[in-house]
Parts: C-alpha cells; structure tokens; sequence
C-alpha cells in the first residue's frame, strides 16, 4: 500500500485535473462506475481466500493500479502533444 499515495495523485492529475476540467464527466463517471465493479467482483472472493485485512489490501493497490492505467490512457488519447500549433500559417 506505499504506492497508494503516488498513485493516487497520478489518478487525481488525470482524473480531476483533465477529465473534469475539459468537460469529460460522463467518460469520469465510467471510470468511477467501472472501479465500484472491479472493487467487489475482487473483494468478495478475496475475503474467503485470504485474510480480510490482505484482501482489501490487495484490493486497494489493484484498484489504484487499474485506475492510474485507465485515466492516463484517457489521457494520452485526448490530449494534444505539446508544441503543436493550432494556429498553422
């Protein structure tokens, strides 16, 4: 769970910072939709598997994986590259 932080902010730069911020709401509200999902299809069988508290552990470090991936592919897909001119002569 030490990544969680870092991946948590890459999560928050992708997912507030552009998503939002661009107007992306309904493509946001699918990650957030998508990630309740994974959250209990992963949790349910974990907790009979192992130990409660490695199972949401384990959970938690998949979701901040799952969601990092997601956003940062939303991302690089829709955004510009920098230095491109939309202002071509």
């Amino acid at each position: 769970l030490a990544l969680s932080p870092f991946l948590l902010s890459l999560q928050h730069n992708y997912s507030t910072f552009f998503m939002l911020a661009f107007g992306y709401e309904r493509q946001w509200s699918k990650v957030v939709l998508q990630s309740a999902f994974l959250h209990f299809a992963l949790l349910i069988p974990l907790l009979f598997l192992v130990w409660p508290p490695i199972a949401v552990a384990i959970t938690g470090i998949t979701l901040d994986v799952f969601v990092t991936i997601v956003t940062y592919l939303f991302y690089r897909k829709h955004s510009r590259p920098i230095g491109v001119n939309l202002a071509v002569v």
